[in-house]
């Protein structure tokens, strides 16, 4: 998309969301962001003549067409130099009416003087590669403006602040240190004690690959933060798997009827849970038929389990796990590595206390009155908890190219760590010198335009 970016050329975007509102604005960065802006502006006042103006200064006036005069719309603008704005060059901005069309025009006479329309995510880019931000700020940017919950914003924005690379960083520092001291003994092996061998392997440990450890393992914290969870409901037809959806929602998202197998395909729906965001996914009962459609429904949800991250099988309150259910239970952990097991109708059973099932403490519900719900939901984030902290934002990884990359440094630092404990000191430096190079690709260094354009590729035009 981008391929060798031309940093000499300036560029511009409209940078609020479509659609109409009370205020759109208009972002230019590059050299000609200064000439742009003044052969387009009539500042209100003459007194704002002199040029460049004040920086970071508001000025009203009017943008006007240069061949015809034509005033396109009545606005504020600002002009940054460089190299203290967003992107790290000189930056223009026009903050004029939020209609699309009036704003079309606006940038059209941008372009008109010399800027070329961004690209997605170019303004981000360039701030990447002027230095003003490492690559794991700029794909926080993304996540920071699609966080769903607060939780979310919360992770995104300490990962924007630097929170990520701040730890990366002291790791790098922890590599270097080793392999200081690994090429060392390499140059110098007969001298090396068991002191000196200590020293490595305890600062490995706790400054290489404890970190590494924890920073991976929290990867999937992060999914959950950033991206959201699928939840499958499954179960037989007629124990209440629509209804229970309805109740979670909060809204008659999924029909309900007496009928057994009237749910045939997967209705999703987004929820709020205790902070975090579900996707629901009510699934057709699950057992066999001869109506076609009816299996295909039966399929469908099969494959939900299979993408969900967290599986709930509903069983009817008031006796034991059926062979049939037994036979789900064992379908739904073959698909997933978290299962609840959720009893519904306890309205229609009162007295009745389900029994533990091996390892699974179940839940036990009504959907119709609305008992056990708030139980649900505990048990929901609890089975993403295990025994980690959920609002530990700062140390949450958000993505999988970052996971990638802390898991391959993870294993070249364990891998050396077994050739120190062999004195195989010239194996050991290579794998260490390969766990930084894993390592660097979190912050950007060494990234490939490829992967460059892979990731700006998901941002929007004008960020």
């Amino acid at each position: 998309m981008f391929g060798a970016m031309n940093l000499s050329q300036t560029i511009a975007a409209i940078a609020t969301p479509p659609g109409v509102g009370g205020i759109g604005v208009i972002r230019i960065s590059g050299p000609l962001s200064s000439s742009i802006l003044k052969s387009i502006f009539q500042p209100a006042h003459s007194s704002f003549d002199i040029w460049p103006p004040q920086a970071y200064k508001l000025i009203r006036g009017k943008i006007v067409d240069p061949k015809t005069t034509a005033v396109k719309d009545e606005v504020l603008a600002v002009f940054m130099p460089g190299p203290g704005t967003y992107t790290g060059e000189d930056v223009a901005e026009i903050q004029g009416h939020g209609g699309p069309v009036v704003l079309s025009a606006v940038l059209e006479t941008v372009l008109s003087q010399g800027a070329r329309l961004a690209e997605p995510g170019e303004f981000t880019r360039r701030a990447f590669l002027n230095g003003r931000m490492d690559l794991s700020q700029a794909e926080a940017v993304v996540d920071l403006i699609h966080a769903r919950t607060s939780r979310a914003a919360k992770t995104a924005a300490a990962h924007v602040g630097g929170a990520l690379k701040s730890r990366v960083e002291g790791i790098l520092d922890s590599i270097m240190e080793c392999r200081a001291q690994i090429e060392a003994a390499l140059d110098f092996s007969d001298d090396t004690g068991d002191g000196e061998t200590k020293w490595i392997l305890a600062k490995l440990d706790q400054g290489v690959i404890s970190p590494l450890k924890e920073l991976a393992e929290a990867a999937e914290l992060g999914k959950a933060h950033m991206e959201g969870l699928r939840a499958a409901i499954v179960g037989r037809p007629n124990v209440g798997k629509s209804s229970l959806m309805n109740a979670l929602a909060g809204q008659e998202r999924s029909i309900v009827t007496e009928t057994p197998g009237a749910t045939r395909d997967v209705i999703r729906e987004p929820v709020l849970i205790r902070g975090l965001h579900f996707t629901l996914s009510d699934t057709a009962g699950l057992r066999t038929s001869s109506d076609a459609v009816e299996m295909i429904g039966v399929q469908r949800a099969k494959d939900a389990m299979g993408e969900s991250d967290l599986v709930m099988l509903v069983v009817e309150a008031g006796s034991d796990l059926s062979p049939e259910d037994q036979e789900l239970l064992h379908q739904a952990e073959h698909s997933c590595n978290r299962v609840l097991m959720v009893y519904n109708k306890m309205d229609l059973h009162p007295g009745f206390i389900p029994s533990p099932v091996r390892d699974y403490a179940p839940v036990a519900v009504s959907a119709k009155t609305g008992q056990g719900l708030d139980g649900l939901r505990r048990a929901m984030e609890n089975s993403l908890r295990q025994g980690r902290e959920l609002d530990a934002a700062p140390g949450i990884i958000p993505n999988l190219r970052q996971k990638g990359a802390l898991e391959s440094a993870l294993e070249s630092a364990t891998e050396a760590r077994s050739r120190i404990l062999e004195e195989a000191w010239e194996l050991a430096a290579f794998d260490m010198e390969e766990a930084q190079k894993s390592l660097e690709q979190v912050l950007g260094l060494g990234v490939s335009p490829d992967i460059l354009d892979r990731i700006f590729s998901d941002f929007c035009i004008g960020k």
